[in-house]
């Protein structure tokens, strides 16, 4: 597996940015770190107030929230287990009426601590547009056509890569 770090867009043109596995599924769930996961709950839980629950999920991450450390684990003293410091939870409210265990999934971290959350979303890669003309992925940071890169693009004030 070749993971590769892209943005990804959800409901909304909401970006987030996360890691996958391009080359065998376009379409599984990106792959997050911890404080990526607490991103995407933070712009989840915002989109959900928004728009309405009803019609969405929303990430939810449960403990340690001081914990600066990218990934969700740290060993335990002999080194063979990680010790988990954070719970991630997903809520589909939609399926609230058919009880919490319906409407509720934990999302383990993976061996290297990266937590797969959201394949059933209408994730989106996303794109840039070069100045020449050219339209591509997020994690194609060069541009085929004439060499320039994402970031040496002029943006107008106010606009975001």
């Amino acid at each position: 597996m070749r993971l590769v770090t892209t943005r990804f867009l959800l409901d909304d043109g909401l970006a987030v940015d996360a890691e996958t596995d391009l080359d065998t599924d376009r379409w599984r769930a990106p792959a997050f770190s911890l404080a990526g996961a607490r991103a995407l709950a933070a712009a989840t839980q915002a989109l959900a107030e928004r728009i309405g629950h009803e019609c969405m999920q929303t990430v939810h991450v449960l403990g340690d929230d001081d914990d600066t450390d990218p990934r969700d684990h740290d060993f335990d003293q002999d080194e063979d287990a990680p010790a988990l410091k954070a719970i991630v939870l997903v809520i589909t409210w939609d399926h609230m009426a058919d009880g919490p265990k319906a409407a509720t999934r934990i999302v383990t971290p993976d061996p290297t601590g990266r937590y797969w959350i959201g394949g059933d979303w209408p994730w989106e890669v996303a794109t840039w547009q070069c100045a020449c003309g050219l339209r591509d992925e997020w994690h194609n940071t060069t541009c085929d056509n004439c060499g320039r890169t994402r970031d040496d693009q002029a943006r107008p004030a106010g606009a975001s890569a």
